[in-house]
């Protein structure tokens, strides 16, 4: 395990519960990731690309393979509960994400986040904004202006994720008319998007990658207080004057 965090040198938090297993009966049997996405969504992607990293380097868990199971629906509920009614067992893996807080806070549901142990830290996901190609927004003074002049709308992932934390405190700042879009996938998201049914998408890199490249849509600032390595081209929503960060 320490081989496989210093060679990926990431930050995502993961989630395992521990609660009454001893170590000695470790690890005896196959892992199980679950990931709170449907197959080919970010999360599901990153998941993935991780457990390959692993296999390609010979890294496992005191020998057990690792198998990514998707279990998506209620902005991560059914995944948090799957793994929460797991207890006693160290067998499943859960992405930590925003909403492991604030689902139960809103929702209610049958677990806390304390149920959980964080155990690793692999990847910390940039939040952008993007924009169809072919729109009039080049940066987020055409986003205030929109606002002011007529309804900006906003997607993406479910409420509660960082997406909706970023496009909510972006509502905040250009102070205009927003709304609002959840998704339940990044693709549904991105297709959005495409097809002009939503003004600008708060999602990571990774979801737009593809599109990007093929020039259909724009990053235009990026929710962090540094701009990212991978995009050194690409603002911060700071350096454009909206303090936005998460």
């Amino acid at each position: 395990m320490r081989k496989l965090m210093l060679s990926l040198s990431l930050v995502l938090l993961i989630g395992i519960l521990v609660t009454g297993v001893a170590l000695a009966e470790f690890a005896e049997k196959p892992i199980t990731y679950v990931v709170h996405t449907g197959p080919g969504d970010g999360a599901d992607i990153f998941a993935r690309n991780v457990m390959k990293i692993a296999e390609d380097n010979g890294i496992s868990i005191d020998g057990q393979p690792v198998y990514v199971q998707n279990k998506p629906g209620g902005s991560g509920i059914v995944a948090f509960l799957y793994v929460a009614n797991q207890e006693g067992s160290p067998y499943y893996l859960v992405p930590a994400q925003n909403s492991l807080i604030t689902r139960p806070l809103t929702h209610g549901g049958d677990f806390h986040w304390s149920d959980f142990t964080m155990i690793a830290n692999l990847v910390e996901n940039a939040k952008v904004l993007v924009v169809n190609a072919g729109s009039d927004y080049n940066n987020v003074d055409d986003l205030n202006d929109a606002a002011d002049n007529d309804r900006l709308t906003i997607g993406g992932g479910l409420q509660g994720g960082s997406d909706s934390i970023v496009a909510y405190r972006l509502a905040e700042e250009l102070g205009g008319d927003t709304a609002y879009v959840p998704f339940g996938g990044g693709g549904e998201a991105v297709t959005a998007l495409l097809g002009n049914d939503i003004d600008v998408l708060v999602t990571e890199p990774m979801e737009v990658a593809s599109v990007r490249e093929a020039g259909k849509v724009r990053i235009i600032g990026v929710a962090s207080g540094n701009r990212n390595p991978s995009l050194p081209d690409i603002p911060t929503l700071q350096e454009q004057r909206y303090d936005v960060t998460i």
